[in-house]
């Protein structure tokens, strides 16, 4: 099928595709700004629109759908860290994620402190048991496979951003318990 024809950018439209935008997904306002300016860089190679007049606008879209609270990237790294913890993944690689959907980084760390905070738990520790879990890796294995997929299993959680040592504390747990008894020792109980 041949590509529809861009259409001619206006600040009307922009905001348009931004409400379509919002309703859609959460997201926050670096993706907001990039989703509008896909539709500006195709504006303007179809219509040779004037690009900096274009990414002004864009830029004045975005800026109103923040003052007006419909995007709100500390309420989307809050969410975003949370889910990401909750599936098990280490504090580097929320980071990274936070930043690659364009959170600055002192809301990043403020983020992470809040969420480490609020669960009172070592958050690491925590999510390394949690991507263990799901992965099947350490305790989570089948005992007769456990010894030969170790290195394997280290791997990857040192690749998901784990420190080698918490990895290695991780799949090296004898048993379930002795992980929960560790996480419970962290929290202090």
């Amino acid at each position: 099928m041949p590509r529809k024809t861009p259409k001619r950018v206006s600040p009307e439209y922009l905001r348009r595709v931004a409400r379509w935008y919002i309703d859609r997904w959460f997201g926050s306002s670096a993706s907001l700004r990039r989703t509008l300016m896909r539709r500006v860089y195709r504006a303007v190679a179809h219509h040779q629109q004037d690009r900096e007049e274009l990414t002004a606008w864009v830029d004045e879209v975005v800026a109103e759908f923040v003052a007006n609270g419909l995007v709100n990237d500390l309420a989307f790294a809050r969410e975003t860290a949370r889910r990401a913890f909750e599936r098990g993944t280490s504090r580097r690689a929320i980071i990274a994620k936070l930043a690659t959907k364009g959170i600055r980084s002192e809301l990043r760390e403020q983020v992470l402190e809040e969420l480490q905070e609020e669960l009172d738990e070592s958050t690491d520790l925590v999510a390394a048991a949690r991507y263990a879990r799901r992965r099947g890796f350490g305790p989570f294995r089948r005992p007769d496979q456990r010894e030969a997929r170790a290195d394997k299993d280290l791997a990857a959680m040192v690749r998901a951003g784990f420190s080698y040592s918490l990895a290695r504390e991780t799949v090296q747990a004898e048993s379930r318990d002795e992980l929960d008894e560790r996480i419970m020792l962290s929290r202090g109980w």
